[in-house]
């Protein structure tokens, strides 16, 4: 988008003035006509605000040098969040800088008038009247005239370039512009200066209905032109952040509102940008946090809802372990080894998840999955049963790619599964440094031996008898043996599902 240039500001200033010289030309012409005013009031009126309109330009000129240095250096190719922050700040305040400036120089000449009148020349109390009210009316009606062009121009132009980070964060602090402040405004020049530049009149027995006439269009044109800007700046850019809110609500997080100006509404857009974007960073850490932790495990580490200092729940829990793989990793490349494992892992996590579980880690070629922890499944015998629904899914998926590695030509892998249940402590476990979400206890390392038994019973799948007690009215098992379990004195019951 191209910025305008600092003539192209300067002309439309002067365009706003010079139609303010106009209007007071056209209310001094009708007072010396209707009244009857001495020479010396369109005399001065021709000169001094003329003068006034010259020493505007020459400031309105250097008030504008900033913006000129801001449209120098983005046409050099400098960022914007890179541009002088002083620079960037006295651009975007240029409409309040030239409205009180416009405001001063349209007030003074008319104020200057009296003074002469009582030192000079002859007083006219009639003249004093007409010159005051003509300067008080030009000073609002061009001031503003001027803040709302100037306005329009930055909201539409200048600030979608200026601020298209969507932000203000970079230009903190600053004294942005409050919505009361176009309130007071419209109700400034509709609600105090044009009834009293009529009042004035009426009190100096100077109101003829062609003066009150002309000055009540002066104002209104004014006040529509106001109104219709203070609905642009308020309610169009309200209306532009609630569809952006709307958007956001809708799950589309990469909605970004565009910050116009300076003001409340522009504050309101860059909080709700900086909003989004903590949301997008949330659902980022979530999403990369979810690929080294189980996703239940992510959200509620980050909801807040684990015990870091640890907690005893009740648990199923689950080892698969590949067998005879070491011996085949012996024989394939590295990235085949690598390969293999990730699709193999892969199958097996999408198992964990489907029926509620947690991939607490992997061992090599081994991976271990919790039920019932950070959030269950409503029961421990729910717990359990969908580690076996897990198992289950596990053999089918082990044997679907089995078979396309069969046809391929590609050796087939074997697995063995253990699952046993009881009470752990779940929490974040490890230094400080590094943490590590996980259960540790003797259901642990039962459920690894377990495992481990697989082998010798000839078996893919072996359940201890405290899962068995737990699936058993929904699952048809059969009990194998009574062994001994290495660390553990009591032997334990295991339990296979019929084939």
């Amino acid at each position: 988008m191209t910025l305008p240039s600092r003539v192209q500001l300067m002309l439309l200033c002067g365009a706003l003035n010079a139609a303010g010289e106009l209007a007071i030309a056209g209310y001094v012409w009708l007072a010396v006509l209707e009244l009857g005013l001495p020479e010396i009031v369109p005399w001065y009126a021709g000169r001094a605000f003329v003068l006034a309109g010259l020493i505007g330009t020459v400031v309105t000129w250097h008030l504008l040098a900033p913006y000129a240095r801001v449209v120098d250096a983005l046409g050099r190719g400098v960022a914007s969040q890179d541009l002088p922050r002083r620079d960037v700040l006295q651009t975007l305040r240029l409409p309040q800088r030239l409205f009180a400036l416009t405001m001063w120089l349209w007030l003074l000449p008319a104020l200057v008038f009296p003074l002469l009148t009582h030192t000079v020349w002859d007083n006219d109390p009639q003249a004093n009247v007409h010159v005051v009210v003509a300067g008080m009316t030009a000073s609002f009606v061009v001031g503003v005239s001027v803040y709302y062009g100037l306005l329009r121009v930055l909201r539409r132009v200048i600030a979608p370039v200026l601020l298209d980070t969507g932000s203000v964060a970079h230009l903190e602090p600053f004294q942005h512009t409050r919505v009361w402040t176009h309130l007071a405004l419209l109700i400034s020049l509709l609600g105090l200066v044009a009834p009293a530049s009529v009042a004035t009149l009426a009190w100096a027995g100077h109101a003829t209905p062609l003066l009150i006439t002309y000055l009540s269009v002066d104002y209104l044109v004014v006040g529509l032109f106001v109104g219709w800007e203070v609905l642009s700046s308020v309610s169009l850019g309200i209306g532009h952040l609630q569809e952006r809110m709307d958007r956001v609500v809708e799950g589309d997080l990469q909605a970004r509102g565009e910050v116009r100006a300076l003001d409340s509404v522009g504050v309101l857009t860059s909080h709700f940008n900086d909003m989004v974007e903590g949301l997008r960073q949330r659902e980022a850490i979530r999403e990369t946090f979810g690929r080294y932790v189980s996703g239940q495990v992510a959200s509620a580490i980050l909801d807040g809802q684990v015990d870091l200092g640890g907690e005893e729940r009740h648990v199923t829990v689950l080892f698969a372990d590949l067998r005879g793989f070491t011996r085949l990793s012996e024989v394939l490349p590295a990235d085949a080894v690598v390969a293999l494992l990730n699709e193999h892992f892969g199958a097996m996590v999408a198992c964990i998840d489907d029926t509620g579980g947690v991939t607490d880690k992997f061992i090599g070629d081994a991976v271990m999955a919790v039920w019932g922890v950070p959030v269950g499944l409503g029961s421990p015998q729910n717990d359990a049963f969908g580690a076996l629904d897990c198992a289950l899914r596990m053999s089918a998926e082990l044997d679907r790619m089995n078979a396309l590695r069969a046809a391929a030509g590609v050796a087939t892998l074997e697995m063995g599964i253990g699952l046993h249940s009881g009470l752990v402590v779940a929490g974040n476990i490890g230094a400080r440094q590094r943490m590590e979400y996980t259960v540790v206890g003797d259901v642990v390392n039962v459920c690894s031996r377990i495992e481990g038994l697989t082998r010798s019973l000839n078996r893919r799948v072996l359940l201890s008898d405290a899962t068995a007690a737990l699936v058993g009215p929904r699952a048809e098992l059969i009990e194998l043996d009574t062994l001994p379990v290495k660390g553990r004195r009591r032997p334990v019951r295991l339990f296979t599902l019929q084939t």
